[in-house]
């Protein structure tokens, strides 16, 4: 998703080849729901720059911070959810506001990425 953070800075949607992460729903060299995004506000950055904010996390950054809850507040987030959290915490630091963060997944799914950085064994739920 960096395009979409690219974009958002410089007003030009360049599409770039995917670039591996330790998530990969961020490897999206074009992503598909930037261009809906756009079409929500039709074509208007003023608009897009109004109700939207972007930040960049990098796969170091999202380590630290998995651990960093996982070690403060013993909860384990799945890697996204770490994202997005980073992202929130940035934010906050200009907009001090409340907020909720929505994970949609299991940490557990993510064992390969978690295991590692909390030195424990994950299972999954059934259900």
């Amino acid at each position: 998703m960096i395009q979409c953070l690219r974009f958002y800075q410089a007003e030009k949607y360049q599409p770039e080849k995917a670039i591996a992460k330790i998530i990969n729903a961020m490897d999206v060299g074009d992503p598909g729901i930037f261009i809906r995004i756009l079409e929500i506000f039709h074509q208007q950055l003023n608009d897009l720059q109004k109700t939207l904010n972007g930040f960049t996390i990098s796969d170091d950054e999202t380590k630290a911070a998995l651990i960093s809850v996982f070690k403060n507040h013993n909860y384990l987030r799945y890697p996204l959810g770490v994202v997005a959290y980073t992202a929130w915490k940035q934010y906050q630091t200009q907009h001090p506001k409340k907020g909720v963060i929505q994970e949609t997944a299991h940490p557990g799914k993510f064992y390969d990425v978690n295991e590692p950085l909390i030195n424990q064994k994950l299972t999954v739920p059934e259900k």
